[in-house]
């Protein structure tokens, strides 16, 4: 579907995981299979921003995300991050806020944020614009 700028609300985005290409549909994402040690289920996280970034796809573009997740179920630690059960969505960072600022029809980027927003069930001060400066995990 392609975006019409004469219906912004029409505007559809969401993230994709990085490690798996799975849609990520609303706030809650179940992995297929629990993590156990020595094997690779599990959905990943980073403990620290640096790590990488979910892409989050709109119908008519991508923009990276990062995100800070709660973590449900089984759960297994690692050297850079965790393997978990489920993840919930706590907040999310636009790395590239400006991701539409040449794009023939000038998307709003507060539309982006408001969007993602309302597709996680976040508070619209969850999701912010730019890169965390600092570790996000707990």
């Amino acid at each position: 579907m392609d975006y019409d700028p004469a219906q912004p609300e029409a505007l559809d985005v969401w993230l994709l995981s990085h490690f798996r290409e799975e849609q990520w549909d609303g706030p809650v994402h179940t992995s297929d299979k629990p993590p156990r040690r020595g094997n690779s289920n599990g959905l990943y996280a980073a403990k620290t921003p640096t790590h990488h970034a979910l892409p989050c796809h709109a119908d008519i573009g991508d923009v990276r995300v990062i995100g800070r997740v709660g973590l449900l179920g089984v759960v297994i630690e690692g050297e850079t991050g965790y393997r978990a059960e489920r993840a919930v969505v706590r907040d999310l960072w636009i790395i590239d806020a400006d991701v539409y600022a040449d794009y023939q029809t000038k998307i709003d980027p507060a539309l982006v944020r408001r969007k993602l927003a309302e597709r996680y069930q976040l508070e619209d001060g969850d999701v912010h614009a730019g890169f965390p400066s600092q570790t996000i995990h707990d």
